[in-house]
């Protein structure tokens, strides 16, 4: 028993030393970048996120028990080209954590929603990964006029949304028929792909 702690804590070491250059950079890697926001979208509950770029509005929602660091990696190369926001869902990061809060995925598309209405973006593009995947999922079924396109990584949920009662502007495509794309494993909705045509 005692050999195998050993050679444990040695390949732990061995691993930790040989992919320490891959630790996830903090926010202050690019100070200049980054704008941090905040916006309340229920009173007395605030949602904080950050912003870099211009053009074409991302919005990029992290999975559960993460935050805005989670896509710090893609911000600044996504700002070359778009304007990009990520922010911490409540109870999330910097945003606001309230003992008693009813906390749900339609909350959290709310937020987003009240950081749309505050920058003042109709459309944007949601990329969500896990349960940001469902967040954007929720809000693309409840104001898909607000939903350029949907990105989903990983996402979770889905499941429960009522697809059958919408469908997409002028094509008469059911958002059901979009559902094996969502649900699979691999699939992605990707930027290429349309969510709502007019």
């Amino acid at each position: 028993a005692a050999a195998l702690l050993a050679v444990s804590l040695l390949a732990t070491g061995c691993c930790t030393a040989r992919y320490e250059h891959l630790a996830e950079p903090s926010e202050d890697v690019f100070p200049s970048l980054f704008e941090e926001k905040v916006v309340e979208f229920e009173p007395g509950m605030e949602v904080r996120y950050v912003e870099t770029g211009d053009g074409l509005p991302i919005v990029l929602l992290h999975g559960i028990a993460a935050d805005h660091h989670q896509w710090n990696r893609n911000l600044a190369r996504l700002g070359l080209y778009y304007h990009v926001f990520a922010l911490d869902f409540p109870g999330h990061g910097k945003s606001s954590r309230v003992a008693g809060y009813p906390y749900s995925i339609e909350r959290c598309a709310g937020a987003v929603l009240a950081m749309l209405d505050a920058e003042g973006i109709e459309r944007a593009i949601l990329v969500g990964n896990s349960m940001g995947g469902h967040v954007a999922m929720q809000l693309a079924v409840d104001h898909p006029d607000r939903v350029e396109r949907l990105v989903l990584v990983d996402a979770v949920g889905g499941t429960r949304l009522r697809w059958k009662e919408r469908t997409l502007s002028g094509t008469g495509l059911a958002l059901s028929d979009l559902v094996p794309l969502v649900l699979g494993s691999e699939c992605l909705l990707r930027f290429g792909v349309p969510f709502v045509l007019e």
